[in-house]
């Protein structure tokens, strides 16, 4: 279960992405998206570099590193957002 909510541009929480459904959308755009590729860039996330930024409260980044495979396990797999399930 993710402990901390990380959300995206315009609050939308990681763990309510419906991932095969984000996977399933950005296939039919005209640039269709690679689930090997978007699985690379997600592994390949420098966690390191979060460091960096001000956070208002603390973070967790082996936390985050967790969920950000679990994302991009469940965008490789074709399966739905097991931090959804998981939460």
């Amino acid at each position: 279960k993710s402990e901390i909510p990380f959300y995206l541009t315009g609050g939308t929480a990681l763990s309510r992405i419906d991932c095969m459904r984000l996977v399933q959308e950005a296939k039919t755009k005209e640039a269709a998206a690679d689930p090997v590729i978007l699985f690379e860039i997600l592994k390949l996330f420098p966690i390191d570099e979060l460091s960096l930024i001000r956070w208002t409260t603390p973070v967790d980044f082996r936390v985050f590193e967790k969920d950000l495979d679990q994302i991009a396990n469940d965008i490789l797999n074709g399966t739905h957002n097991t931090l959804a399930i998981l939460s």
